[in-house]
């Protein structure tokens, strides 16, 4: 499991937050390109996990759902 935490262009531009872009972040991510990125990397989307189309999991939160999957890896 990998956790990636980085900034979301799509809000950045969308909001006009251009305050939030920082001279360390060398990488900004839309969540399409992220998730094409990650699958073409082999790493699966987590709605393989955690579908949202299931209704157990409408707002779940998120640390929960890492934890479920870390239990698995453990």
């Amino acid at each position: 499991m990998v956790y990636f935490e980085v900034p979301d262009a799509e809000r950045i531009f969308a909001e006009r937050a251009f305050w939030d872009v920082y001279y360390e972040h060398c990488s900004y991510f839309s969540p399409p390109s992220l998730t094409a990125l990650c699958g073409a990397a082999g790493l699966p989307d987590i709605g393989e996990h955690f579908p949202d189309t299931d209704p157990r999991y409408k707002n779940a939160d998120s640390r929960t759902l890492l934890a479920d999957r870390l239990r698995v890896f453990a």
